[in-house]
C-alpha cells in the first residue's frame, strides 16, 4: 500500500507506466537495489554530477547571479560547452518573468501530484513557457517526448495551479507551451503547445491512471513486456532479465535515466499548491 502522504509525480507516473513491476518495487514497497541502471558507471556518476552542476549554474543566474562569476566556477570542458550553448540560445525568445526550479502541486484522483519545472517564463494573459533543460547525450525524438509523462504532467499541473501565479485568474491552456532544450543540441528544442481539450484529456488520463494505481493489490504489477527496458533497470536481476546494464551512451534520455528523482510527501511540498 501507499502511505496517505505519498505524492505522485512524473517519475513515479512514467514508472508505471514503464513497468507496474518497476512502480511496485520502488514506490510501493520501497525496495532498495544496488544495480547500476547503465554502464559503465564512472562515466554514468560523472554525468549526473555535470547535469546537476548545470541545472544549478542556471538557477543561480536566474536569480541574478553574474555570467562571469558562474563561468570563473567552470572547470569541466563540457560543462563549459553547454554553458555557453545556453547563454546563447536557452532562453531565446521566452519571456522576462521567471521562476526556477518551481514546484506545483495539484490534487487528483484523492491524491497530490507534483511537477517541479526547471524554469517558468511568463508573460501574465498573453504567454506561460515551461523550459526543461536536458541533458542527454542522444537527442530524444519528438514522438518519445510526447510519450513522456513529463509533457503531460507540467502542462496540466501549471494550468490547474496557475491561478496562484496569476493573480488568481485561471490560466488559459491555449497560453501555455513547453519547450525541452538540449545543452548537445542548442539549436533543436522541441516545443509542445497546449490547448483545452488537450487539457481535458491530460486530467483524464492521469485520473484513470492514478485510480489504476491505487485500486491494485499484490501480485497485481506485472513486468513490461518490452524487455529492452530491463537493461536499464536496477531490479533486473530480481526478475531474472539480465544481469549487464545497458549502454549509457545508447539512451535517449540519460539525464532522465540517472537523475536522483526525490521521492515526494506532502510534508516536503512548498512553492506553489493549489
Amino acid at each position: 500500500m501507499l502511505p496517505e502522504s505519498f505524492v505522485y509525480s512524473q517519475t513515479s507516473l512514467q514508472d508505471f507506466a514503464d513497468c507496474p513491476a518497476l512502480f511496485d518495487l520502488r514506490w510501493r514497497r520501497r525496495i532498495k537495489y544496488p544495480a547500476a541502471e547503465s554502464e559503465p558507471l564512472e562515466l554514468v556518476e560523472a554525468h549526473m554530477e555535470r547535469g546537476a552542476l548545470f541545472h544549478q549554474m542556471i538557477h543561480q543566474h536566474t536569480i541574478g547571479v553574474p555570467e562571469s562569476v558562474i563561468a570563473e566556477s567552470i572547470d569541466d570542458d563540457e560543462l563549459a560547452v553547454w554553458w555557453a550553448n545556453y547563454l546563447a540560445s536557452g532562453l531565446r525568445g521566452v519571456p522576462d518573468k521567471r521562476y526556477a526550479e518551481l514546484t506545483l502541486s495539484v490534487p487528483i484522483a484523492n491524491r497530490r501530484m507534483v511537477a517541479k519545472i526547471d524554469l517558468l517564463a511568463f508573460e501574465p494573459g498573453r504567454e506561460w513557457v515551461i523550459l526543461d533543460w536536458k541533458t542527454s547525450l542522444r537527442r530524444p525524438t519528438r514522438a518519445n517526448l510526447m510519450a513522456r509523462l513529463q509533457t503531460t504532467v507540467y502542462r496540466y499541473a501549471l494550468v490547474e495551479a496557475g491561478a496562484a501565479l496569476n493573480g488568481g485568474a485561471a490560466i488559459d491552456p491555449a497560453q501555455v507551451k513547453m519547450i525541452y532544450w538540449f545543452a548537445n543540441f542548442p539549436d533543436q528544442p522541441e516545443i509542445f503547445t497546449y490547448n483545452a481539450e488537450d487539457h481535458a484529456a491530460a486530467g483524464r488520463m492521469l485520473t484513470h491512471m492514478i485510480a489504476d494505481i491505487e485500486q491494485r493489490g499484490d501480485g497485481e504489477f506485472p513486468l513490461t513486456d518490452d524487455v529492452r527496458r530491463c537493461a536499464y533497470c536496477a531490479y533486473r536481476g530480481l526478475h531474472e532479465r539480465g544481469t549487464k546494464a545497458g549502454a549509457f551512451d545508447a539512451q535517449e534520455l540519460t539525464d532522465e535515466a540517472t537523475e536522483m528523482f526525490p521521492d515526494f510527501t506532502l510534508d516536503q511540498i512548498a512553492e506553489v499548491a493549489f
